[in-house]
């Protein structure tokens, strides 16, 4: 288990998880901490830059890892404005692989998981609950 030393540090914690490496390795992978603030006006953790997902997708390239992106909800858009949702089941996923999932809580926040276990950064023991909705996932090989 990796706890975040930082609000901010949810993404690199959990990806630290799922690819089996430490903080600071994946850290270096990355490039930079997250802290930076970009958005001086908006309560922490919101204020800080954080890691992207393309940022974590690259990293786990890099340790020669592939991250294979699943959402939730896919949305068909047309030009008008109207839209149309398509809900994707990922539950099974959750259940079987190995990865990183994001959510709301009410605010965002990632968690890794493996097999059903979930693996939540605010955590000191890995869960069977996973406390967020999900939105998207990585399945991490």
């Amino acid at each position: 288990m990796i706890r975040k030393p930082e609000r901010w540090l949810c993404m690199a914690a959990a990806w630290s998880m799922a690819l089996d490496i430490s903080l600071s390795r994946f850290l270096r992978e990355v490039g930079h901490d997250g802290g930076e603030i970009i958005f001086p006006g908006n309560p922490p953790p919101t204020d800080r830059r954080g890691h992207l997902s393309q940022e974590c997708i690259r990293a786990a390239w890099r340790l020669g890892k592939t991250a294979t992106q699943f959402d939730a909800l896919v949305v068909i858009a047309e030009r008008g404005g109207r839209r149309h949702d398509v809900e994707l089941p990922i539950d099974h996923l959750l259940k079987t692989e190995r990865g990183v999932v994001i959510g709301m809580t009410p605010t965002w926040h990632a968690v890794a998981f493996e097999r059903g276990l979930f693996y939540d950064p605010d955590l000191t023991e890995p869960s069977l609950n996973l406390l967020l909705t999900p939105k998207r996932l990585w399945v991490i090989k």
